[in-house]
């Protein structure tokens, strides 16, 4: 039972149970199903579309990249579902990106995600993308956690994750792959 309580999947697991319990009573959510459906309803008023919210998406080198500003607090990056398949690039032996994963794997340290030299600015470009996001959504919206903890990356495994903060963060391989 100790070694159950201190597993994350499982704390992760009572938390969410216990995340949708709690949401389901403050909301009332119990409260107001019921088996009669209603027809009533409210129309709404729309104004006019915000022209400010309305971004237009900035393009890196070679157009592999592409980076939409926007107006939450959300960062969505998808690092393998690029449609590009230039041919002057060779396809990568080893297996949020306009050009396929075949070509540059920008989700990986830069000696294993870059294979040729063509690649190296699209890598580039994607990671300074993704530090001016991550800056721009730190400085409008703050950082989520009260107590400035900050979350690092799924890819490492519990072995790593259990070491020390020192050690984690004085090794640049650790470092690299959060």
């Amino acid at each position: 039972m100790k070694r159950l309580i201190r597993n994350p999947k499982f704390l992760t697991l009572i938390a969410f149970i216990l995340f949708t319990f709690l949401s389901l009573l403050k909301f009332g959510f119990l409260d107001n199903f019921s088996n009669s459906v209603s027809t009533d309803y409210t129309q709404i008023e729309v104004g006019e579309i915000n022209e400010t919210y309305i971004t237009e998406p900035i393009f890196g080198s070679m157009n592999y990249n592409e980076y939409i500003p926007g107006h939450l607090p959300l960062i969505i990056s998808i690092p393998h579902g690029g449609r590009l398949f230039p041919p002057e690039i060779p396809d990568r032996k080893k297996k949020i990106f306009q050009s396929g994963r075949s070509k540059i794997d920008v989700n990986r340290p830069i000696k294993e995600g870059v294979e040729d030299p063509k690649t190296l600015v699209a890598w580039n470009d994607y990671h300074n993308f993704m530090q001016t996001v991550i800056k721009d959504v730190e400085t409008n919206f703050g950082h989520a956690h009260p107590e400035h903890l900050i979350e690092i990356g799924y890819v490492l495994p519990a072995e790593i994750l259990s070491l020390p903060t020192s050690q984690i963060n004085e090794n640049p391989n650790i470092y690299s792959g959060s």
